[in-house]
């Protein structure tokens, strides 16, 4: 799998940002067309009527440790 600088920079985000007690990062509506393109082998999403919410995957993590 190739990913893309804008979809590793995403994961980067979502990494980063501030989660909850489980990991899930809250995401806006407006971010969340962008975030639903993610490979789902390295975010799992749960879409809402604001945006939803985004966490990694294990492979999501080892994917960013090596990038």
């Amino acid at each position: 799998m190739q990913l893309e600088k804008g979809e590793i920079h995403m994961l980067k985000l979502t990494k980063k940002a501030k989660k909850d007690a489980n990991g899930w990062a809250k995401v806006s509506k407006a971010v969340w067309p962008s975030v639903r393109t993610l490979p789902s082998q390295l975010v799992e999403l749960q879409e809402t009527n604001d945006g939803g919410f985004i966490r990694l995957t294990r492979e999501g993590e080892t994917v960013l440790d090596w990038s």
